[in-house]
Order: C-alpha cells, then sequence, then structure tokens
C-alpha cells in the first residue's frame, strides 16, 4: 500500500504515537487494522473490563502550535488524586 500523508496529519500521529510509545508508521498500520475489524467505541468497554476507567480520572492533553512550532503537554486531574489524598491524611 502507498500512502501520502500530509504533514499536519503526519505531526499529529508523531503525537499520538509517541503518547503510546510507538512509531508512527506502527501507529497508522494499527489504526488501519482497527478500522479493517472494525472496531468503534466499544475497544473502550472491552479494555476497561474489570479495571478502572483511567480516562475519566486523568486526560494527558498535547497542544500543538504549528504555527509557532511548538507542542505543549500537559496532564489535567478530575478529581486531582493527589489533592484528595493528602486531604485525608490531614491529621
Amino acid at each position: 500500500m502507498n500512502m501520502r500523508i500530509d504533514c499536519k496529519t503526519w505531526a499529529l500521529l508523531g503525537v499520538i504515537s509517541a503518547t503510546h510509545g510507538v512509531s508512527r508508521c506502527f501507529m497508522v498500520n494499527y489504526l488501519l487494522w482497527l478500522d479493517d475489524s472494525k472496531v468503534g467505541d466499544s475497544i473502550d468497554k472491552a479494555l476497561n473490563v474489570g479495571c478502572p476507567p483511567f480516562h475519566s480520572s486523568y486526560s494527558y492533553v498535547w497542544h500543538l502550535d504549528l504555527a509557532q512550532n511548538r507542542i505543549i503537554k500537559s496532564l489535567r486531574f478530575h478529581p486531582n488524586p493527589i489533592l484528595v489524598s493528602s486531604e485525608r491524611k490531614r491529621w
């Protein structure tokens, strides 16, 4: 298969693959496999069986500023587990 991916999409794939610790090529192949397997939102239910859904307690956000050639990473908690655990330990 021969694909032409534009620069913005390739940069976004780079961010997504970096957050998962894989190469861009692997991520493209994996996304194509998921699409071919007809996997949609059901994967969330399949992967979270028997364990807490971590996606509802934190988010790892990458902001791509292509005009300024910057990437800003932020980790957001809701509720913040650091504050909740420290408040419980107060004497």
